[in-house]
């Protein structure tokens, strides 16, 4: 009834998923008879002995209507497949005869007399669910409906047999309703309606948008890996360089400054080479020139990369960590946020080792609670805690330098066995996890980081076998959620209040990306209102990816946008201080550039910091402050002062226009006056006219005329 012609099952890597092939029709009410041609039944037309004696038979046809299904006698087959025989009742106008089994279509429901007494056998039909409405992203581009299940109520008589209600019409399930109710979106009835989806708080960075740096583009990168493990982001970037891992053997790692743009030349690119395969990688979060290659062959090498890059191919790294043979190849690296020299790394005996550059010999602390594959780990921001994610469908949280391995907090997490990510919001109160449900179907899930026995909002996406990977931005609360070999960034804006996950501008593009990884805070060009900036392979070329909030006010700081940021480029605290169980706040800086004003005058009384243009630290602003509305315009000053920045405006008087003498003639005439002046001072020039010295008519007499 749902349009549904045909449905093919895709095999894929870890699974199995169906797809279907739908013709859109303007209602589904109706059967479509264009659509459902009658089709060959499933009743065989001979027998064995009559096909052998030559007997040829067509196979009857049978109409896919679901209006003439009720009209068709049912047969009531059992017992076992090499003993099969018919039963002689047969199932009329709804009724059966004995209560052996009842079938609705092709599935059998097995009944015992001895259960029909103050029982009803068979489940109510329960009423619809509605659960809360899902973000704008699922509205596109093509929805794939199911076919419902048609179901029919049944009643018990006295006597024992099942008939069927001729007046109950056929009841329509929706398919979130087929599931459990503790896999439906919102776990605590978090369901909102359109009223009240008004008062919900608006994010300022709800029309955000993502805009190609052309100019920037690095060209003809070629021999990406792209046999790298599910637990492995792809490629690394920080402030300066991108790290590539590369196809064929060697374990090879191409570094690139993000300065050298434009296109790479055909030669053989320098690389780190490992030997090994390459199992995840990671840049160092306090120094842009150390980078963490993982290999299977349980060592963790770690590089330098000269200042000017890499020039020269080299396999000789300037440290190496050695695990234990026992513990099989390394698959995840995660640096520690706030102390130095201090790493994390997953190996294959379902262990977390952390380790002190300092000491490489032996691990100075060792998780071992893990049942199965471990998927993910991340780091608290307040680097106390660590969480991880594994195959046994667990979410847990560990204090590591605690003397016991236990971890402090446990709950159920996804339970697709495909992969997962997990990650930390909102300072630390909320754990996100990003994976796979029973069908397939990725969604982001949302735990109060005290309790992760019940997950309180959920969203789904979509069906696909590749693995969604988060980038948060813990500035703005924004979660940037993509896959490899996905075209579409979704972006959600995280919160504590009601609905919680609010959807932002979706960034697509009509190229699919091979990985993708976002830049730290520092790099970020604020002038330009950029809050993010990513770079994606798009086959041969890393594109980068700029976030900007557009603004009327470009040529002020936008401190409703960039709120202080903590310092997490510069250690807060060493390796010996964090595995002593001392605790630091890293601070916070502003982002402001020199003689950049503010917009809204939110940090003012920062004092600068030297040889920076980055403000001091100050305290946190809350949460709360980045969902308020902006503050209206002050006075009339500001708008004239921005009209002035964006416009033109020539000050020149209109007599400045016109010639007028050269200083060189001018400079030259004031010379000629000046020896002029000197020579009337030395001699006695009588300037009286020549009629002066005539007599003339006294003015005695002149009066009397």
């Amino acid at each position: 009834m749902e349009g549904e012609v045909n449905r093919i099952l895709q095999l894929v890597a870890g699974g199995v998923v169906p797809v279907s092939y739908i013709v859109p029709r303007k209602s589904y009410r109706d059967y479509h008879a264009d659509l459902f041609p009658e089709t060959n039944g499933y009743d065989p037309p001979l027998t064995a002995q009559q096909w052998a004696d030559g007997m040829n038979r067509s196979v009857s046809k049978v109409s896919l209507d679901p209006n003439m299904w009720k009209e068709r006698p049912q047969k009531i087959v059992r017992g076992p497949l090499m003993q099969r025989r018919e039963d002689p009742l047969e199932v009329k106008n709804g009724v059966v005869s004995s209560g052996i089994s009842m079938t609705d279509g092709n599935e059998s429901l097995p009944v015992k007399l001895s259960q029909q007494k103050n029982e009803n056998l068979l489940p109510k039909p329960k009423p619809r669910i509605w659960s809360a409405p899902r973000s704008s992203l699922d509205a596109a581009p093509v929805p794939q409906p199911r076919v419902p299940s048609i179901k029919r109520t049944f009643s018990l008589r006295a006597s024992g047999p099942f008939e069927y209600k001729k007046d109950a019409l056929p009841m329509l399930r929706r398919s979130d309703s087929l599931r459990k109710r503790s896999d439906s979106l919102s776990l605590n009835n978090d369901t909102y309606s359109k009223d009240q989806r008004k008062f919900a708080p608006a994010s300022k960075y709800k029309h955000l948008k993502g805009k190609v740096l052309r100019d920037k583009h690095i060209e003809n990168i070629k021999g990406f890996d792209q046999s790298l493990p599910a637990e492995c982001d792809g490629i690394q970037v920080n402030a300066r360089r991108i790290a590539i891992p590369l196809s064929g053997p060697g374990g090879r790692v191409a570094i690139f400054n993000l300065e050298n743009t434009g296109k790479i030349g055909s030669g053989v690119v320098p690389a780190l080479v490992s030997g090994y395969k390459v199992m995840d990688l990671a840049w160092d979060p306090f120094d842009d020139s150390r980078i963490a290659i993982a290999c299977e062959d349980s060592r963790l090498r770690i590089w330098i990369i000269p200042e000017k890059g890499l020039t020269d191919s080299s396999n000789v790294p300037d440290l190496i960590i050695e695990s234990h043979s026992s513990a099989g190849k390394i698959s995840l690296v995660k640096f520690h946020p706030l102390a130095k020299d201090v790493v994390a790394a997953v190996t294959s005996d379902h262990r977390i080792r952390i380790w002190d550059f300092k000491l490489p010999t032996e691990p100075k602390i060792v998780i071992n609670s893990h049942g199965d594959q471990i998927f993910s780990i991340a780091w608290s921001p307040c680097g106390k805690f660590l969480a991880s994610v594994s195959k046994d469908s667990l979410l847990r949280i560990f204090e590591p330098r605690t003397c016991s391995s236990k971890p402090i907090r446990e709950g159920p997490g996804p339970t697709g066995k495909k992969g997962a990510r997990i990650f930390w919001a909102l300072d630390g109160e909320l754990v996100c996890v990003t994976g796979f449900d029973k069908s397939s179907e990725r969604h982001l899930t949302l735990y109060k980081s005290d309790d992760l026995n019940i997950p309180f909002q959920t969203t789904t996406f979509d069906t696909s076998p590749v693995l969604l990977i988060p980038y948060y931005d813990e500035d703005s609360s924004t979660v940037f959620i993509t896959g490899k070999g996905d075209s579409t960034i979704y972006c959600y804006a995280l919160s504590l209040q009601s609905p919680y996950i609010h959807p932002l501008e979706p960034h697509r593009s009509t190229d699919i990306h091979r990985s993708i990884c976002f830049l730290p805070k520092r790099a970020c060009d604020v002038k330009q209102v950029e809050f993010a900036r990513a770079y994606r392979l798009i086959n041969t070329t890393l594109e980068p990816l700029s976030f900007r909030v557009p603004r009327l006010k470009m040529g002020y700081f936008q401190d409703d946008l960039f709120p202080p940021t903590r310092k997490l480029w510069c250690p807060t605290m060493s390796s010996d201080e964090w595995f002593a169980s001392k605790n630091k706040e890293p601070p916070r800086v502003s982002l402001q550039p020199d003689g950049m004003p503010n917009l809204y005058g939110l940090n003012e009384a920062m004092p600068k910091l030297p040889e920076s243009g980055v403000k001091a630290s100050v305290p946190s602003p809350k949460i709360e402050n980045r969902w308020q509305k902006e503050q209206p315009k002050k006075t009339e000053e500001d708008i004239q002062r921005v009209i002035s920045d964006r416009l033109a405006v020539d000050l020149r008087l209109e007599q400045d226009n016109r010639e007028g003498v050269e200083e060189s003639e001018w400079a030259q005439k004031k010379t000629e006056e000046d020896i002029q002046r000197v020579i009337s001072d030395r001699l006695a020039v009588d300037l009286r006219l020549e009629q002066d010295n005539r007599e003339g008519v006294e003015e005695s007499e002149w009066a009397e005329e």
